[in-house]
Parts: C-alpha cells; sequence; structure tokens
C-alpha cells in the first residue's frame, strides 16, 4: 500500500476548504442594515424557498419547497401597531411589533389559525427596497397540525412621507 505524502494531502484538503468558503456567500457581502425598513407604508412578499412540518404521524416529517407557496401578500398600510394583510384569501388587521431587529406582524385568522411574519432590517446590498423576511403559519387543522416556515425578500414598494 502506497502512502502520500502528508504535505500533499495537507494542501490537497486546506484547497478544497477554501474553495468550499469562497463559494458560499457570507451575510455581511449579501445584507446591509438599513433602519429605513420603519418607515415603510405597503411591503410586498416574495418568499422563495420553505419548509412545512407534516404531522399525519407522531413525529414530525419536514418538507422542503423550493417554489415558495405560491401566494403573494401585502401589509399596507402599516401603522405604528396594526396593519392590513392582503393576501389570496382575504385581508385581516394584524398586529405591528417594532423591536430593533425589524417589523414583527402577528396575524390571528378568522379560523382562529395564528401567522408572524419579520421583516428584518437588513437588505439586500444589490436592491436597496428589498429587506430579508420570514413567515411561519400555524394552523390547527381537524385531525393534525399543519405548520410551515417560508424565507424570501420583502419589496418595500412605498414609504411613509
Amino acid at each position: 500500500m502506497k502512502w502520500l505524502p502528508t504535505s500533499l494531502i495537507l494542501f490537497s484538503v486546506g484547497a478544497i476548504s477554501a474553495i468550499a468558503e469562497t463559494a458560499v456567500a457570507k451575510p455581511w457581502e449579501s445584507f446591509v442594515s438599513d433602519q429605513q425598513i420603519f418607515e415603510a407604508q405597503t411591503i410586498r412578499c416574495d418568499f422563495t424557498k420553505g419548509v412545512g412540518a407534516n404531522w399525519d404521524g407522531a413525529e414530525p416529517r419536514l418538507e422542503f419547497h423550493r417554489d415558495g407557496f405560491g401566494s403573494e401578500f401585502l401589509f399596507d398600510p402599516i401603522g405604528d401597531r396594526e396593519a392590513r394583510s392582503i393576501g389570496n384569501a382575504g385581508s385581516e388587521d394584524v398586529h405591528v411589533i417594532r423591536t430593533e431587529m425589524g417589523l414583527t406582524f402577528i396575524e390571528k385568522t378568522s379560523a382562529g389559525f395564528w401567522n408572524t411574519t419579520t421583516v428584518f432590517g437588513f437588505r439586500d446590498k444589490k436592491s436597496p427596497n428589498r429587506f430579508a423576511a420570514v413567515t411561519s403559519k400555524h394552523v390547527n387543522s381537524f385531525t393534525h397540525p399543519t405548520t410551515s416556515q417560508y424565507y424570501g425578500l420583502y419589496k418595500v414598494l412605498e414609504y411613509h412621507k
């Protein structure tokens, strides 16, 4: 059995590590802190990836989704403590919580389900009106919980004047 020299092995591992490290964008290369999110009056979602939990058994099974959840919705107008959520299933008044992290919208649907969305105070460096966001849906169907969380960017359509 032939052995490779230790220096060749270490060089190969180091080169692979360097390539892997440069292939992944670092958050600070993609986002910049922007407190202008607190001045948003109208924002529209664009969620591109998510995960749902299938509770058809005693343990949840995660299902990954790459296409978002197929609906577009707005928060308009956004006030100090309330906003209006407008989507394909109708519209609801939602609570707005402002923290140093960003804006969080909490919705209790007419069916009694809870949805939360956070728009972070970090925007895409290349697009000044697109902010990082996450939304979570908590549904209690008749036989089991139905939960999901999606990730993407919110676009600010209008700011308060």
